[in-house]
């Protein structure tokens, strides 16, 4: 295999070419194989940009992570190794985490993160919450922390809907005059934008994309009930991350009857045949939940949710009715993530250590 790479040649990553137009290291125009299998029948092109991106998943910040990956691949090159095993990679990669300080315990993440996307199990993580609780900055910043392009906000869907003159107009969640009005609003709302997330599901499972949803129109119980039933399906290989799979009764989302209730129903059973032939799903639903005292200081005002109605009871309230209804959901084994104001980072480090054992938790099944 060569010899161990030595400390001096995987501290000193910084060596450059300047080229036209362009400015990196001299070591990305050098091409390096790594042999997978037994048989080292397969192989692959070394790139230290996704080892850097997968280190980054891991949790090692990214300013060691990208020094890292160009350390491998500069030891490598120097020691003249162009063909390597998988196994001699890792050992190189070892030593550079304990070299900069990052230890070891790294790598089984480092193989299980790599394992998971190279065998493209498709990934869907939900942020549900009530308005003004950082969703959608929450659901960016963990994308990038991820290295997931995909984040869909169904806050957007729902506009285009109101815009559109083929979908029904509804009035908006926040107009409603009472807490069982605005819990009936959000569901049947709910539901519409699950019809309307059903291509990019589909995509999802099919294709073995990783996802990222986040909005006010996300009714746990819809999610639950698909994935958590097709689970139970001969042959489907669906793992929710918080470990339930039971269905909701028809309390959860309404009522059981009507267009709207066949269409999801319908939207159900195509995504549960989707499911059938994937590989394994894996689903982490989250509520992301502020307290009611500090909710004010993430709204801006009752203004920061549009669509109030002159005497509705407040935004604040309608909101707080509304988290209400999505705290439930916890008593079903969906986890719950406080936000703070000011503290995004805080929450965000959180959601991406669930995100990794969630993987790691469906590696060992």
């Amino acid at each position: 295999m060569g010899r161990e790479p030595s400390s001096r040649a995987l501290r000193e990553p910084h060596s450059t070419f300047e080229g036209p137009g362009r400015a990196g290291s001299k070591y990305d125009f050098v091409k390096v194989r790594v042999w997978l299998g037994e048989d080292q029948a397969h192989w692959y092109t070394l790139s230290r940009f996704l080892i850097s991106r997968t280190l980054t998943v891991t949790q090692i910040p990214a300013d060691k992570a990208v020094r890292i990956a160009l350390a491998v691949k500069k030891d490598l090159v120097d020691r003249g190794r162009l063909e390597v095993s998988q196994e001699e990679l890792e050992s190189a990669l070892t030593s550079a985490l304990v070299i900069h300080g990052v230890g070891a315990h790294h790598l089984p993440r480092y193989r299980t993160v790599s394992a998971f996307f190279q065998r493209r199990a498709p990934l869907i993580v939900l942020l549900c919450g009530t308005a003004c609780t950082g969703k959608s900055t929450i659901a960016q910043l963990l994308a990038s922390r991820l290295n997931l392009p995909n984040v869909l906000q169904t806050d957007l869907l729902m506009e285009f809907f109101r815009g559109s003159e083929v979908v029904p107009a509804q009035p908006s969640v926040w107009h409603a005059e009472d807490e069982e009005a605005l819990v009936s609003r959000f569901q049947a709302q709910s539901r519409q934008v699950r019809r309307g997330l059903s291509g990019d599901l589909h995509k999802c499972i099919e294709e073995g994309k990783s996802i990222i949803i986040e909005g006010c129109h996300l009714d746990p119980s819809l999610y639950l009930n698909e994935f958590g039933a097709a689970a139970v399906l001969e042959d489907a290989q669906i793992c929710l991350a918080s470990g339930r799979t039971s269905r909701a009764d028809s309390s959860d989302s309404g009522s059981s009857h009507g267009p709207g209730r066949m269409q999801a129903r319908s939207s159900f059973e195509s995504l549960a045949a989707a499911a059938r032939s994937s590989p394994s799903l894996l689903f982490i639903p989250v509520i992301l939940w502020v307290d009611e005292k500090e909710h004010h200081l993430l709204m801006g005002g009752e203004a920061g949710v549009p669509g109030g109605t002159v005497g509705a009871p407040g935004i604040a309230l309608q909101a707080a009715w509304l988290q209400r209804y999505l705290l439930r959901f916890q008593a079903r084994g969906v986890p719950l993530h406080r936000v703070r104001p000011g503290a995004f980072q805080e929450t965000v480090q959180a959601l991406h250590s669930h995100v990794l054992d969630s993987i790691e938790a469906a590696g060992k099944e």
